[in-house]
């Protein structure tokens, strides 16, 4: 297959990855602070995007998770192959 295929595919189950571990670690600090998980209620807040932003980053237990947000997507970047590095090279 052509290098620019596995390319795109890495890149896009990147992205998508990196979204969902983002949402799984933003729900941790949500629960403990509502007791409630990180669904729906969320999209009310979005008239208010900084008021979503400042909550979040005034928390400062968030910082803990968002560093181990960087780490998990840093390892899934490397373990899927080093950021495109010989992609298309086999075969």
């Amino acid at each position: 297959m052509k290098k620019w295929l596995f390319l795109s595919v890495h890149i896009f189950l990147c992205i998508v990855y990196s979204v969902s571990f983002f949402l799984c670690t933003a729900d941790i600090p949500f629960f403990n602070n509502y007791n409630n998980r990180l669904n729906v209620t969320v999209l009310n807040w979005t008239s208010a995007p900084m008021f979503m932003i400042k909550m979040v980053w005034q928390d400062n237990t968030f910082l803990a998770y968002f560093v181990f947000f960087l780490v998990t997507v840093a390892a899934f970047v490397v373990l899927m192959g080093g950021g495109g590095a010989g992609v298309g090279g086999r075969g």
